[in-house]
């Protein structure tokens, strides 16, 4: 029997089920064995496919039917599908909860005490519309240069203070 974790099984299984998208295959055959349980319970509880379990005393769970799903389809286009586009996060931040946190690092960061009193006035007198623009920057800077955007951070602030 194939074990769960049989990335080969695994492949087989979604492309055997993926050329029969939207049926069921229910002709699950002695010479299939890459529809073995481990590999449909594993893809199951990953959403990739769907699974009709037969269970009965005299023997143990086995596959009757299974079928690919829209995340598998997607999962094997490896562009991200429809759930890429429709999957999308919007994050908020209040302005005050930027606030915190953007103090939080002055206070954390190794300036100098003077710097830091600086840099927490301008924070404190910051508009939302300027800690918006902030954190547009910010979040730019960090996925740019991640380590050098505290220096963008701290030279922003200190012009703002000024």
């Amino acid at each position: 029997m194939k074990e769960a974790l049989d990335r080969q099984a695994q492949l087989d299984a979604m492309n055997l089920l993926k050329g029969l998208y939207p049926e069921w295959h229910y002709a699950l055959a002695v010479d299939e064995p890459h529809i073995a349980a481990p590999v449909a319970a594993y893809l199951e509880e990953h959403g990739l496919i769907a699974v009709h379990w037969i269970e009965s005393t005299d023997t143990p769970k086995h596959v009757g039917g299974a079928r690919i799903t829209a995340r598998g389809l997607d999962f094997l286009a490896d562009d991200g599908g429809l759930g890429a586009i429709l999957g999308v996060v919007t994050v908020k931040l209040h302005a005050e909860t930027l606030r915190e946190l953007l103090l939080r690092r002055v206070e954390e960061s190794d300036a100098p005490e003077k710097e830091k009193s600086l840099m927490r006035k301008a924070l404190e007198k910051a508009g939302e519309k300027s800690l918006e623009a902030i954190a547009k920057e910010g979040v730019s800077k960090a996925l740019t240069y991640g380590p050098t955007a505290w220096q963008w951070l701290h030279t922003l602030l200190a012009n703002l203070a000024q």
